[in-house]
């Protein structure tokens, strides 16, 4: 198991967007897609062999960059990206703007795990102290107090320090179980429908405006960059719906389509739908009345993007005090798990 891991971990791919960025400048210096990963390969792994052949018996088979893209690790949402960039034969400047995304996001991804860690390293080392206490604190204080005749007083301060000292293992029993329960509903969520998975998403108060921003940027973003390269709104929306990483954004496609079949306007199609984020017509419109809807589109999803990375640090600035209040409220805790059976031993002394 442990040497699986440690190969699995030798073998991966390091940096994966400034591995992008420089596959696309390769490109454009007119190097094929299969020579310029080849290239870039031993400055983003300590086995660059291995890929080598893989990368070859892909080739061979005449796999896509699709294909060869997900073959290096990439998540299926920019494997869609790159199905659009492949289609529309803006494959070099997609990458590029990928991998500086990529970058931005894994950025903001060590801003927060930074951000975090401090107060879950104190949380774990208070949960550890508290674990002492009950171990070797509380028998000897049962033991000294033991000698009291107010046996009342005894007790009730002592089973104060013990539910005191418990506080840890609440937090962290509840938090567990809050996990348990998004796995699973994870997965039960993942056996239903598309439509119910929608519906879902929509439910939940919170989560629906982090989705609806999410989905409304990848639809903004594939649309438009489709639309941009002389596709019509029917093929496109088309391309979209055949494709088979995204199932959700496939499924809004289909709906959206059989309106613009009937001779819908697409600003118009937007509003009957609560998918997306609030405004996305307007840009439409305002797209389809100068005729640059394709760039439009870009623009909006390039500001989604950013609104996106701004909320994230702004919930990394949130969690981390509220993390300090509940490490805070475990000192007292704490502090009164001591204070309360040495306050009744001053009557002993």
């Amino acid at each position: 198991m442990l040497s699986k891991w440690v190969e699995r971990y030798q073998v991966r791919i390091q940096d994966i967007p400034e591995m992008l960025q420089r596959i696309s400048a390769l490109l454009i210096e007119g190097y094929t897609l299969h020579e310029s990963i080849e290239i870039i390969l031993p400055f983003h792994t300590a086995k660059d062999d291995y890929w080598r052949g893989k990368l070859q018996e892909r080739v061979k088979e005449g796999e896509t960059a699709v294909g060869l893209f997900q073959l290096l690790g990439l998540e299926s949402k920019n494997l869609l990206i790159i199905q659009i960039a492949e289609q529309t034969g803006t494959l070099p400047q997609v990458l590029e703007k990928l991998g500086q995304e990529l970058e931005v996001q894994m950025q903001a991804k060590q801003t927060t795990t930074r951000a975090l860690f401090y107060p879950l390293f104190l949380f774990t080392m208070i949960f550890v102290m508290f674990m002492l206490f009950r171990q070797y604190f509380l028998p000897n204080m049962e033991q000294m107090l033991g000698f009291r005749n107010d046996l009342t007083v005894t007790i009730g301060s002592l089973q104060l320090s013990k539910l005191f000292l418990r506080l840890p293992d609440t937090i962290l029993l509840f938090g567990c179980m809050s996990f348990v329960a998004l796995l699973i509903t994870i997965y039960i969520l993942s056996k239903k429908s598309v439509a119910f998975q929608i519906r879902f998403m929509l439910a939940l108060p919170v989560v629906r405006y982090y989705w609806r921003l999410l989905l409304t940027k990848e639809f903004a973003f594939l649309l438009g960059r489709l639309l941009s390269y002389g596709w019509s709104i029917q093929d496109a929306l088309k391309m979209i719906r055949e494709q088979s990483f995204h199932k959700q954004l496939s499924y809004i496609a289909s709906e959206i389509e059989k309106r613009i079949l009937f001779g819908d306007d697409l600003s118009n199609t937007i509003q009957l739908y609560e998918y997306f984020f609030v405004g996305f017509e307007r840009f439409i419109a305002h797209g389809e009345k100068i005729g640059k809807l394709g760039e439009e589109l870009l623009i909006y999803a390039d500001l989604l993007g950013r609104k996106f990375n701004r909320s994230i640090m702004m919930m990394t600035k949130i969690v981390q005090p509220l993390l300090l209040i509940i490490i805070a409220a475990c000192v007292i805790a704490a502090y009164l798990s001591i204070l309360l059976p040495v306050y009744n031993m001053l009557d002993i002394v």
